[in-house]
């Protein structure tokens, strides 16, 4: 289950009004007429624009966007913060959601500020097409946690390797931890 888009929803509602003007104006028949000034009162324009521009700010100063708790790995990420992870090897669904609750992310949806390399040398990591770059990852960016969608193939192959332990799983996340004995040694090379 992915999380929902809700990034650019102001884009979105700024946008709306200029994208339903033609089609709207043309139902009602708010054209000028020949000497140029609208049929429809500039005053009610007014009034309209401004009931629609206090009713979205009360409901954006009211209500915080963000997942819903059923879709987001929200017990998860407390499990992280309670462990004090820093480094986070994140499932690139769960990127908004980390930087939402103010941890640092591995990958988040913005694709384009990785690159298209770094993006498929990481698809083919987590997906275990390439299991040493996946490796190389865990050890090169000295990840101490982990966090996967269940079906991930990379949650199954931490579930076996040595100096990982799974310390959270449920249906929308799964937590494993470098364990101690791995970090002594991580940091000792």
């Amino acid at each position: 289950m992915a999380l929902s888009h809700v990034r650019n929803v102001d884009i979105f509602a700024l946008l709306m009004p200029l994208v339903v003007l033609t089609p709207v104006s043309s139902q009602f028949g708010l054209q000028a007429d020949r000497s140029g000034k609208m049929i429809f009162p500039i005053a009610s324009a007014a009034m309209l624009v401004t009931v629609l521009a206090v009713s979205t700010w009360a409901i954006a100063a009211n209500d915080r966007f963000s997942p819903s708790a059923i879709h987001s790995p929200a017990a998860a990420v407390d499990v992280l913060k309670d462990r004090g992870a820093k480094r986070v090897l994140n499932d690139l669904q769960f990127g908004g959601y980390l930087i939402s609750r103010q941890m640092p992310v591995f990958i988040d949806g913005r694709a384009e500020l990785y690159g298209e390399p770094f993006d498929m040398a990481y698809y083919r990591a987590l997906q275990l097409k390439d299991v040493n770059r996946f490796l190389g990852i865990l050890k090169g960016y000295e990840i101490d946690a982990v966090l996967l969608a269940p079906a991930t193939p990379a949650a199954s192959l931490l579930d076996h390797l040595d100096g990982w332990q799974r310390v959270y799983s449920d249906e929308t996340a799964v937590v494993h931890i470098r364990t101690a004995e791995s970090a002594r040694e991580h940091r000792a090379n």
